[in-house]
């Protein structure tokens, strides 16, 4: 008995991917930013940005990745996210 809802009423904005260009220059300025930002430096965020983009993991998935979900010495390096990681 539920309504659906309307998306064009309070919507903060729209999503959408990121350009090549948009995506290198938050990469260049994240890698060469010198504040730091929840405790991770620029160079940690721009890495944790890579590995964002590389994958389409959302923050709470990011956040649950260890050492262990990198497997980088097989032929095609790989991260895995446990499913209860993941939002989807």
């Amino acid at each position: 008995d539920l309504e659906g809802g309307n998306t064009h009423v309070g919507r903060r904005h729209d999503r959408r991917e990121l350009t090549q260009d948009e995506l290198l220059k938050l990469l260049s300025v994240t890698k060469d930013s010198q504040r730091r930002y929840r405790g991770l430096s620029g160079l940690d965020r721009y890495h944790l940005d890579l590995v964002a983009a590389g994958t389409g993991f959302r923050a709470a998935g990011l956040a649950s990745l260890t050492p262990q979900n990198f497997d980088l010495d097989a032929p095609h390096p790989t991260v895995t996210l446990a499913a209860r990681s993941n939002k989807n």
